[in-house]
């Protein structure tokens, strides 16, 4: 409840009210499959230069959100983290170039960082905004093929987990 003040005479109090203002915190992937096709081992590859795109992820809420990754294990020779799967976090130059601060820069992971296990939970943006000229951004991906790796075709899923940005 409230009451006025003029500087001589306060008011009655009103009656109670409530307010109740709710966050919703939904987020989608334009871009959500990354194919390097097929590598050698010790070969490197990359989304920086857009091919293949990376992921980009967008914050369709109306909160900002914090964005926590981890994934599968993508070789059969090492499990995650290892150096040979990374990503980063990068302005979204793909569907909407003109989207620089999105999210805040210096707590998200914006150089290359080991890919986190499934059973981690890793902040990986930091502060993605809702507002519709600045909500999404770009997951890089960066793999090296192990020497000893078998032959064969390769697939991890990365979760991306979305969660109120206080």
């Amino acid at each position: 409840s409230v009451r006025a003040y003029d500087g001589y005479l306060y008011s009655n109090w009103s009656a109670p009210f409530i307010l109740n203002l709710s966050s919703l915190i939904v987020v989608s992937l334009p871009i959500s499959v990354v194919n390097f096709s097929a590598l050698a081992p010790n070969a490197q590859a990359n989304t920086t230069t857009n091919s293949p795109q990376p992921f980009i992820i967008q914050n369709d809420g109306n909160a900002f959100a914090h964005i926590n990754i981890s994934a599968t294990d993508l070789f059969q020779t090492f499990v995650n983290p290892s150096t040979y799967y990374q990503f980063k976090i990068d302005n979204n130059t793909i569907s909407n170039p003109n989207e620089n601060g999105s999210f805040n820069w210096s707590g998200s992971a914006t150089t290359f960082t080991l890919m986190p296990s499934s059973t981690s939970n890793f902040l990986a943006i930091s502060y993605l905004n809702y507002s519709n000229a600045s909500d999404s951004a770009e997951v890089d991906i960066l793999v090296r093929v192990p020497q000893a790796e078998p032959p064969g075709s390769r697939n991890s899923t990365i979760t991306f987990w979305a969660i109120l940005g206080e």
